[in-house]
C-alpha cells in the first residue's frame, strides 16, 4: 500500500550534475526535471523548459528549495560539500542522491541506482545500457585488432598553471580501459587528484615518450595552446592531441560517447 502511494507522488527532480541531467533524459525521465545547472547542456532543449539553479560549484540553495524538489542529484567532486550537507539536512522529504563514480563500473552501477530510485522505465534503462555496451565492444574489438601494448599519456585540463588529471580520477580510469597508462600518479584525496604540473614533475624520458592529451573542457585548448606547450616542454608536436573532454569526463549515459572517443584516440595514435 505504501509503495503504491509512493508511485503516485509526482517526482520533481533537480540535477546539479550535467552528466546526470543528460542521463535522466536518456532513461525516459526528462519530464521529471524541474531544475538544473548552467552547465547542463544536454539535451539543448531542456534549458528552454526548466530554470537554472546556478553553477555546479555555486548552486543556490534558496532557488533549489523554492522549486520543491522530491529528489536532487549531486556529485561529491562537482558540487560543494557544504551545499550537499544543507540539501541533506534542511530539505525534509527531499531525497539527495549523491554520486562519486571513479570507474565505468561505478558509473553503470549509479545508472541502475538512480533508475531504481526514480522508477525509470525499464525499457529505456535497458536501451541506455545496451548503447554503452555496444560502444564498449567496439573498443574491445579495436584492441583485439591493434594489440594491447600500453601507451603512456598525460591528460591536461588547464593552463596558467598547467594542470592535469591524475591516475585516481574517472578520466584516467576510462583511458586505462584503452590500454593507456597515466604518467601522473597521485594520492586519492580530492585535492590531490588534479595537480598543477611542471617539467620537473616528470623525467625527460617520460616527457618525450608520453602522449599529451589536451581536453576540450574545462579549459578549451586550441591548436595554439598545443603549439606553445610543445615548444615550452620540448615535446614532439605530434604527441600533443586534442580530445573530447566531455566524452571522457561525463559519466552516466555519456559513457557511450567516452568509449567512442577512446576508439578515435587509439586509431589516431596508431598512425603516429
Amino acid at each position: 500500500m505504501l509503495l503504491a502511494m509512493e508511485k503516485e507522488i509526482e517526482k520533481r527532480v533537480i540535477s546539479l550534475v550535467p552528466s546526470w541531467t543528460a542521463t535522466i533524459c536518456d532513461i525516459g525521465l526528462e519530464e521529471t526535471l524541474v531544475g538544473c545547472t548552467n552547465y547542463c547542456s544536454h539535451p539543448k532543449r531542456l534549458r528552454r523548459r526548466i530554470p537554472s539553479v546556478g553553477g555546479t560549484k555555486d548552486a543556490n540553495f534558496e532557488t533549489i528549495a523554492e522549486l520543491k524538489p522530491t529528489h536532487v542529484l549531486t556529485n561529491s567532486e562537482e558540487n560543494d560539500g557544504v551545499l550537499i550537507a544543507r540539501l541533506e539536512g534542511e530539505l525534509p522529504g527531499t531525497v539527495v542522491i549523491n554520486t562519486m563514480p571513479l570507474t565505468s563500473a561505478d558509473a553503470i552501477a549509479d545508472i541502475g541506482r538512480i533508475a531504481h530510485i526514480l522508477q525509470a522505465p525499464s525499457d529505456e534503462v535497458t536501451r541506455c545500457l545496451n548503447t554503452i555496451e555496444i560502444a564498449k565492444q567496439e573498443l574491445t574489438g579495436l584492441l583485439d585488432e591493434q594489440g594491447r601494448d600500453t601507451i603512456p599519456f598525460v591528460y591536461l585540463i588547464w593552463m596558467n598553471p598547467w594542470m592535469a588529471a591524475g591516475n585516481q580520477t574517472y578520466i584516467s580510469s576510462l583511458l586505462q580501459e584503452a590500454c593507456l597508462f597515466n604518467q601522473l600518479q597521485t594520492g586519492s584525496a580530492m585535492h590531490e587528484r588534479y595537480p598543477a604540473i611542471e617539467p620537473g614533475t616528470f623525467t625527460s624520458a617520460e616527457i618525450r615518450s608520453s602522449y599529451w592529451l589536451f581536453s576540450s573542457e574545462p579549459f578549451a585548448f586550441r591548436k595554439r595552446h598545443l603549439d606553445s606547450f610543445a615548444k615550452e616542454w620540448n615535446v614532439p608536436r605530434d604527441h600533443c592531441i586534442q580530445v573530447d573532454g566531455q566524452a571522457l569526463s561525463w559519466y552516466g549515459s555519456f559513457l557511450a560517447h567516452g568509449y567512442r572517443e577512446l576508439v578515435r584516440i587509439r586509431k589516431l595514435l596508431s598512425k603516429i
